[in-house]
């Protein structure tokens, strides 16, 4: 069965993506003091065709999209340094559509994943992003398009300072995700409601990340 289907197709269109243009720089403005570098995504394998170019899979299901930061598919290692160190100061912040409010999926998700050992310790869905955006555009923003979009803040312990729709990254006793390994945020869209199939992929908008350094 393939992704999506010809019949169903209803891409979100240029008012999200002018919306997520708006967000975006309404979350730098946010954190004055810090540099935000734009971290590079992409679609993971596609089933049929890493199969037929005898490449991993990666556990592809056709009930969902897998979106993830970019990475060498022959070494599986990130294209960027991904690392949160601790008591550095650095933090993510994931930004994108919330898929089940533009009818692309039923349910969605971001896993915060350790590259080394494939352990997500945090996870947030749909639900969970319900207004997040507005914390970044403000109570006057146009529902039309702020309650279809998000943005999440990932820190390390002591990063989010109270501040609301935020996730500390631990490591405690072997658990969690240690300082010097890779942070992944795994993006997935589960069944769009008219297809009963993972959404196609050319009607998805990607999600996106951006990393924050204390600026010199």
């Amino acid at each position: 069965m393939v992704f999506g289907l010809c019949s169903t197709r209803s891409f979100p269109g240029e008012f999200i993506g002018a919306a997520l243009t708006a967000l975006e720089q309404a979350i730098i403005a946010k954190y004055p003091g810090y540099t935000a570098t734009a971290i590079k995504m992409t679609a993971l394998p596609e089933g049929y065709h890493c199969l037929e170019n005898l490449q991993n899979c990666l556990a592809d299901n056709r009930d969902t999209v897998y979106i993830a930061p970019g990475y060498n598919t022959i070494t599986f290692q990130p294209f960027q340094d991904l690392t949160l160190k601790k008591d550095s100061g650095e933090f993510y912040v994931a930004y994108g559509v919330i898929h089940p409010e533009v009818n692309k999926a039923t349910y969605s998700n971001i896993s915060v994943m350790g590259l080394g050992r494939r352990a997500a310790p945090v996870r947030v869905s749909n639900q969970d992003m319900a207004g997040s955006a507005r914390k970044y555009l403000g109570s006057g923003a146009d529902p039309g398009t702020a309650d279809k979009i998000y943005a999440l803040k990932i820190a390390r312990p002591g990063g989010c300072g109270g501040e609301s729709f935020c996730k500390e990254v631990e490591y405690v006793c072997g658990d969690g995700i240690p300082s010097d390994e890779d942070i992944a945020l795994v993006f997935r869209a589960y069944v769009e409601p008219a297809a009963a199939v993972g959404p196609a992929w050319g009607e998805i908008i990607l999600d996106r990340i951006l990393k924050f350094t204390p600026s010199p």
